[in-house]
């Protein structure tokens, strides 16, 4: 028989056995006993394993379930421009990093325990190349602060401190030794990995935001130190690694055709490669010795 209305506001238990019944008494049966048992399950807010595994902090589930569809976008928004606004409140460089970043998100990915890892590197660079396809444009900040920080290095870690000290109304000054922008994203990874033009691109839509520029400048040379500390009210120090490491054999720093992986492709990228010999031996089997064999096979010497 149906629940009067009166005895509806009576106020209900939802005991289902005796006194104390609801009750879990163990924290870890709480959690993975819940979903099949009558008492009522437990929502246990943690941070989700890709996320957590992300360097940047990317709420790529956020992004994940906009590209889905469930999370819906504004009236004034397509979810394509929505999923950019998330994707970017952390990462500035969605083109960029999915095509090069290796992706430790995907190796946190709850999937790989059922079948294989979710495709976020494809997706992260489907929402780059989008918004870059449609010029999406970061924000101006509302309102300016006042106070002027300079960044020492122009590579990811510098424009991406542009961008969020510029969305926080910070006037910023880049300085960098380099006739242009990007760092190791530019004189680090080979062109055929980060398009020029979409490098190019994600880098004008932080300059465009308001960030001073200054390159060709070296701090230290072109520029003191102690007239940074004068002109500004906080100096960040991104100048990334420049250098690799050396065999840790003897003779390896008297040895004129021994070179870092670092050092052979910037001077790659920078055109400045003289010669290259006719056999070339790549000693390591990571990122950069894998550029280094691709860059070498491109130019027959491997």
């Amino acid at each position: 028989m149906a629940t009067s209305p009166e005895e509806m506001k009576k106020g209900l238990t939802f005991r289902k056995f005796k006194e104390g019944e609801h009750e879990w008494h163990d924290f870890q049966e709480k959690i993975f006993v819940a979903d099949h048992s009558h008492k009522c399950p437990v929502y246990v807010h943690r941070t989700p394993p890709c996320q957590g595994s992300c360097p940047s902090g990317e709420d790529i589930r956020g992004w994940l379930d906009i590209v889905r569809g469930i999370e819906k976008p504004p009236k004034d928004i397509s979810w394509q421009e929505y999923a950019f606004r998330r994707s970017t409140d952390a990462n500035p460089f969605p083109a960029v990093m999915g095509r090069v970043c290796p992706a430790p998100c995907e190796d946190g990915c709850n999937r790989n325990e059922v079948e294989d890892h979710v495709g976020i590197n494809a997706v992260e660079q489907f929402i780059g190349d989008t918004a870059l396809k449609n010029n999406y444009a970061f924000a101006p900040a509302s309102f300016e602060t006042g106070k002027r920080v300079a960044i020492v290095g122009g590579g990811p870690g510098g424009l991406a401190a542009a961008y969020q000290l510029r969305r926080r109304g910070h006037a910023c000054t880049i300085f960098d030794e380099h006739e242009q922008l990007g760092g190791m994203m530019r004189y680090g990874i080979p062109g055929y990995r980060t398009p020029r033009e979409v490098l190019d691109g994600e880098i004008k839509r932080i300059v465009d935001m308001g960030v001073e520029v200054r390159t060709n400048t070296r701090v230290g040379r072109d520029v003191s130190i102690e007239d940074l500390e004068k002109e500004y009210d906080a100096i960040i120090w991104a100048v990334g690694t420049q250098k690799g490491r050396g065999l840790p054999v003897p003779g390896w720093a008297e040895s004129p055709n021994c070179v870092t992986g670092v050092e052979f492709l910037r001077l790659f990228n920078q055109g400045k490669l003289a010669a290259v010999p006719k056999k070339v031996v790549v000693v390591g089997g990571g990122d950069t010795s894998i550029d280094v064999a691709s860059v070498a096979r491109r130019l027959g010497h491997i």
